[in-house]
């Protein structure tokens, strides 16, 4: 499911404007010549809609032959599909003979009106004129999707669009429009155009053959509904390097074999050791509870929502201080949330460093963004600054085994990002060896000592265009701490081992960081202390009004069974879960979780697409980072969440991701038809 700005940005403000950087033009199959073969001078002859199909007629000049040719054309979408107001759905485009589209053509269809390549082009214009500021050497940075494009009137009061990157200097962006203010502008001149034009209804049939490189030659836009059907060619998906799904399997069974457990072993016997004690034990309680994991509790009567006392945050701040045997940090928070929110900023910190750069991620994928990131850090080596990055094997492994199909033409993936990385630079990058499929899983950014960023994201292209995610910039003192953790992560993944990291656990210290800010806890999952873990149990059970959760990975029989019972209570619980999940074994899971919750009285939402966010709130306490709600996350990989009861942090929590993912989602209102397919997946995912 696309959002309804998504076409409106792909196309009235980037439709005939490349980049230099490009994401490639899409692949369209081969019916794409028929289209290609096109002059964009369609005459429509007739468009109808019954239902969730559309019927149209059409004339267009071949621009070879300069013959006069008819089409007949059918989509058809599911409405189930849209999930909220102005959200739009992709439907393929068929191609008909005349007589099988005439006698299909439904007698009771509803008349569709079209706007032609130019007509457009209008409304595109008049978007344009309403945010592009009229004074000289002005510009307006506008960000939707894999799209960022800046736009000012040069001094002879032309037009001029260009990316980030190209933009003049002594030309200053004044403005930020990103998707709900592009959406605003475009519905509002939509609509105008149609109320002068006469003949034109509120159904409108979009002709966009001069912007097929977007792969979208029409667009249905239904006003009086609210939806958007995306009319695309068959895609066909690109090619992966030569190779790659057998370079995958070898890849992992060096990286999990050879390199983790033999040469890893080498320089980390104890931690090693450690390791697979913890992985035994979980592997024998996990095979104990199995008998209990269907068991699970079932309301006969739910209270109503939110009805019952908060809980005491000091109290529980005084468990959370014997839990961790940590003071809290005091630092200041904000909240970034989507790719283009903040990508852009992590660029501009890197492009303003000056001393160091410490990035430690799960994945750093070799796409065509991670390229740009990775080019950009090795440029910044060459002219002094100190950059390190720190992934996981396994993560990698991940992320280097396949290519999004939407690659730039021409475009050919680094085989190790880390050799990449460090190739013609002066950067340094380790991977760290997992041991017993024990992943490191945290995301940290720390820049210059000075400024921050943890949360759900690695670098790649799903992050930085795809998914809904987010990441948290954090300043002041509790800086310090993400240091020190960096530099204890740092040591162990290099070729002293455990060596090291005693070493840096006794002679580095925690930096100080000047500054103020609130009380900020930062709660681990460390192998064989799952505090994270205890920590947000212990939040559901002592939570009296309500519990807000958004993650993807739901499969933690224990969690489960607290929000159930916390529900009983009278507590608000609500659970964000994405409509899409990148792992098909969670998409299968998530549809019981969901079935469960929802028949215990629980709200369940379903984001549009692929939500990453790991967050939550308890009555007021705040819990985000890089933990997923499944037995890898809580008790087997390293993750970091920072936390606090700050109200005006928290408040400002719920407004800028809970009250939006709220209003932008499905509310689960009947079960999901499930199959004994979903139940194994379940028990399965109750392993992971």
């Amino acid at each position: 499911m696309k959002r309804f700005y998504m076409f409106i940005l792909a196309v009235i403000f980037f439709a005939g404007c490349a980049s230099a950087r490009g994401t490639g033009r899409v692949d369209p199959g081969p019916q794409a010549e028929v289209w290609f073969a096109h002059s964009s001078d369609v005459m429509m002859d007739e468009a109808y809609v019954a239902g969730n199909s559309l019927y149209f007629r059409y004339s267009a000049i071949h621009a070879e032959t300069d013959e006069l040719r008819e089409f007949f054309c059918r989509a058809r979408w599911n409405r189930k599909d849209f999930t909220s107001r102005y959200r739009g759905v992709s439907a393929r485009l068929e191609f008909m003979d005349g007589d099988a589209w005439r006698a299909e053509l439904p007698k009771e269809g509803t008349e569709v009106s079209f706007l032609s390549s130019h007509e457009w082009g209008l409304i595109r214009s008049a978007v344009i004129h309403q945010i592009v500021p009229a004074e000289k050497k002005s510009a307006v940075l506008v960000r939707s999707g894999q799209f960022e494009r800046v736009f000012f009137y040069d001094e002879q009061g032309e037009l001029n669009v260009t990316d980030l990157e190209g933009k003049p200097e002594g030309v200053a962006l004044t403005g930020t429009f990103g998707p709900e203010d592009i959406e605003k502008f475009s519905l509002m001149v939509l609509r105008e155009y149609i109320k002068r034009k006469e003949g034109l209804t509120d159904r409108v049939l979009v002709g966009l053959l001069d912007a097929v490189e977007f792969g979208s030659p029409f667009s249905y836009i239904d006003l009086e509904r609210g939806e958007t059907v995306i009319l695309d060619f068959p895609s066909k998906e690109k090619p992966r390097h030569e190779g790659s799904i057998y370079e995958q399997g070898v890849k992992a069974t060096e990286y999990a074999v050879v390199k983790s457990h033999v040469f890893g072993l080498a320089g980390r016997p104890l931690s090693y050791a450690f390791r697979l004690v913890n992985f035994s034990k979980d592997l024998v309680y996990d095979a104990l509870m199995l008998p209990t994991a269907m068991l699970r509790p079932s309301a006969e009567r739910v209270p109503e929502a939110g009805s019952g006392e908060p809980m005491d945050l000091e109290r529980f701040d005084e468990y959370l201080q014997r839990l961790t045997k940590r003071e809290p940090s005091l630092g200041k928070m904000e909240f970034l949330v989507g790719g283009e929110k903040f990508f852009p900023r992590l660029i501009s910190r890197i492009e303003e460093a000056r001393e160091s750069i410490d990035i430690r991620l799960f994945i750093f994928d070799n796409d065509d963004y991670a390229v740009t990131v990775a080019d950009l850090l090795k440029k910044k080596s060459q002219e002094g600054v100190r950059v390190r990055v720190l992934v996981d094997s396994i993560g990698q492994i991940m992320g280097e085994g396949s290519m999004p199909p939407d690659l730039p033409e021409g475009f050919v993936p680094p085989r190790s990002m880390a050799r990449y990385l460090e190739e013609n630079s002066k950067v340094e990058a380790r991977v760290r060896p997992s041991a017993w499929f024990q992943a490191d899983h945290t995301k940290t950014i720390v820049i210059d000592q000075k400024i921050g960023f943890t949360g759900g994201m690695n670098i790649g292209r799903e992050y930085r265009y795809d998914w809904h995610d987010m990441m948290m910039e954090v300043r002041g003192p509790v800086l310090g701490e993400l240091i020190y953790d960096f530099k204890q992560a740092w040591a162990h993944a290099g070729p002293w081992g455990d060596l090291g990291l005693a070493f840096a656990r006794k002679f580095k210290s925690r930096p100080n960081i000047e500054g103020d800010g609130v009380p900020i806890r930062l709660l681990y999952t460390k192998v064989g202390n799952p505090e994270l873990y205890r920590a947000q149990l212990e939040a559901i059970r002592r939570a009296g009004k309500y519990i807000w959760i958004n993650n993807a990975y739901f499969s933690d029989n224990a969690v489960i069974n607290e929000l159930i019972r916390a529900r009983e209570r009278g507590v608000d619980v609500r659970v964000v879960l994405p409509s899409s999940v990148n792992h098909g074994i969670m998409n299968k899971n998530n549809a019981v979780t969901a079935n469960l919750m929802f028949k215990n009285g629980i709200k369940v939402y379903f984001y549009p697409g692929m939500s990453h966010i790991k967050a939550a709130v308890y009555d007021g306490w705040l819990c985000a980072g890089s933990a997923n709600f499944d037995k890898l996350s809580l008790r087997d990989n390293l993750e970091l969440n920072l936390a606090t009861s700050d109200p005006e942090t928290v408040s400002r929590f719920e407004e800028e991701l809970f009250h939006r993912d709220f209003e932008s989602s499905l509310l689960m209102t009947e079960p999901i038809e499930s199959d004994v397919s979903d139940f194994v997946a379940n028990l399965i995912a109750q392993r992971l």
